[in-house]
């Protein structure tokens, strides 16, 4: 499997559910100022992410807290993204812990 480069220093690693070493978490701060700059300058913008990252339980945890709109993954991440956002969902309901979120635009 072919890298798009080296990892970048101080980035944190983070095994994946198949085993491929992930760089999501060393972009999390990155993804999180973005989103809160793109809303503070259009409120109804679209946020999102997609690729292989975004099938994973700590990803969409991650992008539920931050009130992403959706989040992609390739075809064969989808059974055990749906399982995972569900899971997510439920432990909140059942906990009464709801992440804090950006207020959702108005459409």
């Amino acid at each position: 499997m072919g890298t798009t480069g080296p990892e970048p220093r101080g980035a944190a690693t983070k095994r994946s559910e198949h085993g491929e070493a992930s760089i999501f978490f060393g972009y999390a701060s990155l993804l999180a100022i973005g989103a809160a700059r793109g809303r503070a300058g259009r409120p109804d913008v679209v946020v999102s992410i997609c690729g292989e990252h975004g099938g994973t339980r700590a990803a969409i945890g991650f992008c539920r807290a931050q009130g992403f709109n959706y989040v992609s993954c390739s075809p064969f991440r989808v059974p055990l993204a749906r399982l995972s956002a569900a899971q997510l969902a439920l432990e909140e309901r059942l906990t009464g812990a709801h992440a804090q979120r950006p207020p959702a635009a108005s459409h």
